[in-house]
C-alpha cells in the first residue's frame, strides 16, 4: 500500500507545524498484549452456526470458510515475493479486486478500485529487503483504511501475519475513528518515525530487528489511541501480539 513517509509529508514538523529534529521525537512505548474478547466473539460465531474454529493461523480463524481459504492462498503465495501485489475480498470470500502487482515499496488501486474497499478486506505482502526487516502497516496503510472504511487491513511477510481491524475491541462494532484527526496524526507519527529509521538505517540485524519492532510499537500506539483491533502472527511460532484481538 502507499507508505505513508513517502509522500512528501515533512517528517521534521511536530503536530502544530513547527519545526523539531528527529532525534526529539519519543521513543516507541514497549510492546504489550491488551485485551480480547474472546468469549463475546464466541457466541457471535455460535450464533452464526460456526461453533468451532478450524486448525491452523490464529488469523484465519473467524472467517467465512471462503474466504478464510482465499485469503490465506494468495497470502501463503505472496508473501515471500520482492514486489508488493494486493488484493481485496468481500466478507464472503468473494473477489472484488483480483490480485494487482506493485512495485517493492507499493501497490496502487485505482478510484474504482477504491470504491470497493468500504467493509472489505484488503491483503497485500510487504516485500523484505536489506535494512527493512518484516514490517507492519505504514501510515499510508492505516489512513488508507481509515479514509476508505475497510473492515480490515492485512500485511503479511516472511515471518508475520500483521492485523488490522476496524472494530471496537471484544465487539463486531465498527470502531468509531475521527477521520479528520486521525488521519492527521497517523501520518505526522509515521513521519516522525521515518525520520528515527533513517537516523538508524543500515543492514546488521541489530538494526533491523529495531526498525521491525519500532514498526510494530507504533501500529499498537494507534490501536490504543483510537480503539481498534491491531496484531500480528508469527507464523513460524504461532505467537499472537497486539490489542485489542480476541483470545
Amino acid at each position: 500500500m502507499p507508505a505513508g513517509n513517502r509522500g512528501g509529508f515533512n517528517p521534521y514538523r511536530d503536530r502544530r507545524g513547527r519545526w523539531a529534529a528527529a532525534d526529539a521525537a519519543p521513543a516507541p512505548a514497549p510492546a504489550t498484549s491488551g485485551g480480547g474478547g474472546a468469549e463475546i466473539n464466541a457466541a457471535i460465531r455460535a450464533a452464526a452456526g460456526r461453533t468451532a474454529e478450524p486448525t491452523g493461523p490464529r488469523s484465519y480463524h473467524g472467517y467465512a470458510p471462503a474466504l478464510a481459504t482465499a485469503l490465506r492462498d494468495f497470502e501463503d503465495r505472496t508473501r515471500h515475493n520482492p514486489t508488493e501485489s494486493g488484493a481485496v475480498f468481500a466478507p464472503d470470500g468473494s473477489v472484488l479486486v483480483a490480485e494487482k502487482s506493485g512495485t517493492k515499496k507499493q501497490v496502487t488501486f485505482k478510484k474504482a478500485e477504491t470504491a470497493t474497499f468500504k467493509g472489505a478486506i484488503v491483503t497485500h505482502n510487504h516485500p523484505t529487503y536489506p535494512g527493512s526487516g518484516d514490517t507492519a502497516f505504514s501510515g499510508g496503510d492505516v489512513s488508507m483504511a481509515i479514509q476508505h472504511g475497510v473492515s480490515e487491513i492485512r500485511a503479511v511477510v516472511g515471518r508475520f501475519n500483521h492485523v488490522l481491524q476496524m472494530r471496537k475491541p471484544g465487539t463486531q462494532e465498527p470502531a468509531e475513528v475521527s477521520t479528520e484527526v486521525a488521519l492527521f496524526d497517523v501520518l505526522y507519527d509515521d513521519s516522525q518515525l521515518a525520520g528515527r529509521l533513517m537516523a538508524r538505517k543500515g543492514k546488521d540485524p541489530e538494526t533491523v530487528a529495531w526498525v521491525e519492532q519500532s514498526i510494530h510499537e507504533q501500529n499498537l500506539t494507534w490501536a490504543k489511541e483510537y480503539g481498534y483491533v491491531y496484531y500480528r502472527e508469527n507464523m513460524e511460532t504461532g505467537e499472537v501480539e497486539g490489542y485489542g484481538h480476541d483470545g
